[in-house]
């Protein structure tokens, strides 16, 4: 009887995953040309043409909107939300998935924090419409919500969902992101370079990490093959 081949390494390179690879190293140096040139070196203009755009919305009726919607980047809505996919992650027997879920939100909050004291860049010049604390620079509150929507997307087409399902819930969770980010420059407690370079932190991140995982699940086919 033939024994079945063992996997080669080679056949970890597929498309998803160069893919992954390539987001990586451009987020990685899109993120360092803003790290460098305005947050470090304070060139400004772009930060001050989003906000001349974005000040003209303001309302009340917005400002209640903006808060609502920011409210979806804050543990008041996530916690409770993470707490019930890893219940059911775990019910559904996908304990791996769970422990991975669980991970990369909370290093992804330590992240933050770590990068926010590295550069330690102080919150816009203009009156706060929302209570904030800390530096600004990359924006938390954005990279927990670009994480979740991150995660929910990762979900979605990894696990056994329908087609339209995955679709349509992943142009809504991507939705979600992007209006957590403006809402917070919305408000005034953020530059759009903070919501940007959270972004590609995050992107950063969850490309790592995918990595990671297309790397162990070789790794471990490879091992069942032996």
């Amino acid at each position: 009887m033939n024994q079945p081949q063992r996997p080669s390494w080679i056949e970890v390179f597929t498309r998803d995953f160069i893919l992954a690879i390539s987001l990586f190293f451009i987020a990685f140096i899109l993120f360092s040309i803003i790290a460098d040139q305005i947050v470090v070196n304070k060139k400004d203009w772009f930060d001050s043409t989003v906000f001349e755009q974005v000040n003209r919305l303001h309302s009340p009726s917005n400002n209640g909107i903006a808060i609502f919607i920011t409210s979806l980047g804050t543990g008041i809505f996530l916690i409770p939300t993470y707490l019930l996919i890893l219940f059911w992650l775990i019910r559904a027997k996908h304990r791996n998935t769970a422990a991975l879920v669980a991970s990369v939100a909370f290093v992804s909050l330590l992240l933050s924090a770590l990068l926010k004291n590295v550069f330690q860049r102080a919150r816009p010049p203009f009156k706060h419409l929302d209570y904030v604390a800390g530096y600004s620079f990359p924006s938390g509150h954005s990279m927990v919500g670009f994480t979740f929507c991150g995660i929910v997307m990762y979900l979605l087409w990894t696990l056994p969902f329908r087609k339209i399902v995955r679709i349509v819930f992943s142009i809504i969770v991507a939705v979600i992101a992007i209006l957590i980010g403006l809402s917070r420059i919305y408000l005034n407690v953020h530059f759009a370079s903070d919501v940007l370079g959270s972004l590609l932190v995050n992107v950063m991140w969850l490309s790592l990490c995918f990595v990671c995982v297309r790397v162990y699940d070789h790794r471990k086919l490879r091992a069942a093959n032996f």
